[in-house]
């Protein structure tokens, strides 16, 4: 998963630019959850058995199937602004963004996204999808391809379009393998299961809060580099940072080779895969996705790995300023014990939201300033408990 946007002074688009050279930034790599692919050998079987599923949910109980399927779009767009738009695409979504698609065949599988989409927005208070990253369509479909440089690319999604995600639902043929490294291990991206489909869209979604300043992330997590790099800072260096030292005409060969050498060391210290080492905007992206989707990966990271120890405090931090307030270090303990328990995210956001706009603007101010040691000004607070309310039902307000 690659995340194209560019970094300004200036607040980044929708529209995600991509560098030259680099292909579009994938939103969802693959979805399982019934759909699983075959990815070794002998999986062919796997294949007949989905394939057998997705028929018996056409024929035997299509009707159950549709009945889940409308109750699961029901309650997207009841309770999280979501419509999903199955439908082909159309004409201007061709034409203006290049996009092309098949639609999603089988009722099972159409059940099966919406049901994993459910899990997967439950992990947020409603400020984070309505107004830090607002969505309200999401398009799936079969095939999503996107005119490239020089050929079509076949894609897993894009966010091109204010408030739209277009996903690809995974056809049961294809195979869109990511091996991601580091030291959570090997973490093949094959045969995805629903869990993998969450922690993949927690990644995605974090690209489209992202507005942190790089230098202010380098600087409070590993320290800014001035003047000459020692080989003890290498293994805490992105890649395209590699590339330059490698380029430096002033090194020695030994610190050269020492660099090169880095740049293809798939478990680097300071990062939670091997992706982050990528840029600074998949190294924040890959910590918030495991944090969200497999904290249990991380272990305490505090004595074996200060920098990405710092690292995931900031993202935290960072939540916590999106959520104005509500995800705060108890969610993260209850996303620890959760296991991946959706309903006790939701179940804990929910509380921590009621219990927030009962506080006193001057014990709310004081909440704020020890989290985070910002002050809270009068605008800044009014907004704060405007979007605190959001995860409040209106019959208990």
């Amino acid at each position: 998963m690659e995340n194209f946007r560019k970094k300004s002074d200036e607040l980044p688009n929708k529209e995600h630019t991509a560098p030259a050279g680099a292909s579009r930034r994938m939103f969802i790599k693959t979805l399982g959850a019934g759909a699983l692919i075959a990815a070794v050998v002998g999986a062919g079987k796997q294949v007949a058995e989905n394939d057998g599923e997705r028929i018996l949910g056409e024929t035997i109980s299509r009707e159950q199937e549709e009945v889940a399927l409308a109750k699961a779009r029901e309650r997207l767009r009841n309770d999280f602004g979501i419509e999903v738009d199955f439908s082909p695409l159309q004409p201007h979504e061709k034409e203006e963004h290049g996009l092309q698609g098949e639609r999603v065949e089988y009722v099972v599988e159409k059940r099966r996204v919406c049901e994993a989409l459910l899990d997967a927005f439950a992990y947020y208070p409603p400020v984070i999808y309505k107004k830090e990253a607002f969505i309200s369509i999401v398009r799936v479909m079969d095939s999503l391809t996107l005119e490239g440089e020089s050929a079509r690319e076949r894609i897993q999604g894009i966010a091109d379009v204010e408030g739209v995600l277009h996903l690809q639902h995974i056809e049961h043929e294809g195979v869109f393998p990511l091996a991601r490294r580091g030291p959570l291990g090997q973490l093949g991206r094959e045969n995805l299961d629903k869990e993998e489909f969450i922690r993949t869209f927690h990644h995605e979604l974090f690209h489209e809060l992202d507005d942190i300043d790089d230098a202010e992330w380098i600087e409070q997590t590993r320290g800014s580099l001035s003047g000459d790099i020692s080989v003890a800072q290498l293994p805490y260096l992105y890649r395209e940072e590699l590339d330059k030292v490698v380029k430096n005409p002033a090194i020695s060969p030994e610190e050269r080779s020492a660099a090169r050498s880095e740049s293809v060391n798939n478990s680097p210290i300071g990062f939670a895969t091997d992706d982050g080492r990528d840029n600074p905007w998949e190294d924040k992206a890959t910590i918030a996705e495991f944090l969200l989707g497999d904290p249990g990966q991380f272990g305490s990271p505090e004595s074996r790995d200060p920098v990405l120890a710092k690292k995931i405090k900031f993202v935290e931090k960072f939540y916590f300023l999106k959520s104005r307030g509500i995800i705060d270090e108890g969610y993260w303990e209850t996303i620890r014990r959760a296991k991946g328990n959706s309903e006790m995210a939701a179940r804990y956001h929910k509380e921590r939201s009621r219990t927030l706009a009962l506080l006193s603007d001057e014990v709310l101010r004081d909440y704020v300033r020890q989290e985070i040691g910002d002050q809270l000004d009068d605008v800044a607070l009014k907004s704060w408990r405007e979007d605190i309310m959001l995860g409040i039902p209106q019959a208990a307000q």
